[in-house]
């Protein structure tokens, strides 16, 4: 049986998702405990790229570079990724893996805080899906600060 574009991308995704690096699973699972009012997707197939998250509602695009993303060659291939999803409408925010191992929580509210910014220029009024004060699964959470 000859398999179509669309389950050879969610097998691919289910496979970039086992092998998250820490830094991308620390993220998602601070995206996930905050109530950050947005809907984000953890790499979602856009053409024939997969960013690590995605928020379609504002378009913007959210990657976690390593320690990789620092060399010519994959500067190159990074700006014509980056050249692709600006021609599409989306926008960037970019966060280094010692900043996220660093300090996650601050990484999050500054993704907030641009995605918010983001929603107020544009005018977009995203409405927020979760209820305030649960988790997106519908999980009560409670902060430690």
């Amino acid at each position: 049986m000859k398999t179509t574009w669309k389950q050879r991308a969610y097998y691919f995704k289910k496979k970039a998702i086992k092998n998250s690096t820490p830094s991308e699973a620390c993220f998602w699972s601070y995206i996930q405990l905050c109530y950050t009012g947005y809907k984000f997707t953890r790499q979602a197939v856009i053409g024939p790229y997969r960013p690590d998250y995605v928020c379609f509602d504002l378009k913007v695009i959210v990657e976690i570079d390593g320690g990789y993303h620092f060399t010519k060659e994959q500067r190159l291939k990074d700006a014509k990724r980056e050249k692709y999803f600006i021609n599409k409408g989306f926008s960037f925010k970019r966060f280094t893996n010692e900043q996220v191992n660093n300090n996650a929580m601050e990484c999050v509210l500054e993704l907030m805080n641009y995605c918010d910014t983001k929603n107020d220029d544009l005018e977009l009024n995203v409405p927020i899906r979760y209820q305030k004060g649960r988790s997106p699964q519908g999980r009560k959470y409670e902060t430690t600060r």
